[in-house]
């Protein structure tokens, strides 16, 4: 009976790890694509440097594409992404090393006013930005 119980809770815990799996690399594609999404456009170098890495720490990396969809960033982001295991992972980070990224998040484009990941943070938390008095 024994054997029969701990069987049942292995199967239980590995359900559980995989959902949890989905869960999270879902949420974690929806924010990334909110902020991608958000990245003001001219030549799509913005858009084209965000890059998703998991406990390593943040990439520092540059990666001189031209994104003007977000599309290809979306694709690696979801590559990224499927590395993820709740079991092991333990931060996933998402970074854009430009120079001139933060300027961009801080209101310098009138494409994004109000910031990038900061109203994509936002949104990701259920916050709706009209009643902030913020224009998205």
């Amino acid at each position: 009976m024994a054997g029969r119980f701990s069987l049942d809770v292995s199967r239980f815990v590995n359900k559980t790890r995989l959902k949890m799996n989905d869960v999270v690399r879902g949420a974690m594609y929806d924010l990334a694509s909110n902020v991608i999404r958000r990245t003001p456009v001219k030549t799509g170098r913005a858009r084209g440097n965000w890059i998703m890495t998991m406990d390593n720490g943040p990439s520092t990396a540059q990666t001189g594409v031209l994104d003007k969809s977000g599309e290809h960033s979306l694709d690696r982001v979801a590559l990224a992404l499927e590395q993820f295991d709740a079991k092991r992972t333990r931060s996933i980070w998402l970074t854009n090393c430009l120079p001139y990224i933060i300027m961009l998040e801080y209101g310098w484009s009138p494409q994004s006013p109000a910031g990038i990941v900061r109203t994509s943070l936002l949104l990701f938390r259920g916050v709706k930005l009209h009643e902030l008095g913020v224009r998205s």
